[in-house]
């Protein structure tokens, strides 16, 4: 390794490998970009308000089913998806399962 370094250096000191000066010198990182907060909080209001109570506590609840195998939830899950009273769930597998399942929340 140090001899790897010493050749890098002597490469560099004789003017064959060249860095470019952005790389030598310290740079300032970029800022960051300044978000509209009062639109997300807006539309994070207007979610909520359309939500019912069992809606929102539905949304605390997290499933870790497996009752059926990893890949596919059992049916009692899939009820309560349906309902809207499930806000995670996890050894789910595969994009399929988690597609259907996501359908199923959003169209019942």
């Amino acid at each position: 390794m140090a001899s790897h370094i010493r050749s890098i250096r002597h490469l560099f000191l004789a003017g064959i490998v060249a860095f470019p000066p952005s790389l030598l010198c310290a740079q300032t990182p970029a800022p960051a970009p300044q978000l509209d907060h009062s639109d997300i909080e807006q539309r994070v209001t207007n979610l909520l308000n359309q939500m019912t109570l069992e809606e929102k506590v539905g949304q605390l609840v997290h499933f870790a089913d497996s009752s059926t195998g990893p890949g596919a939830p059992h049916q009692d899950v899939r009820e309560q998806i349906a309902k809207g009273n499930v806000g995670s769930i996890e050894n789910i597998t595969g994009a399929a399962e988690t597609n259907a399942l996501q359908k199923l929340a959003i169209e019942k």
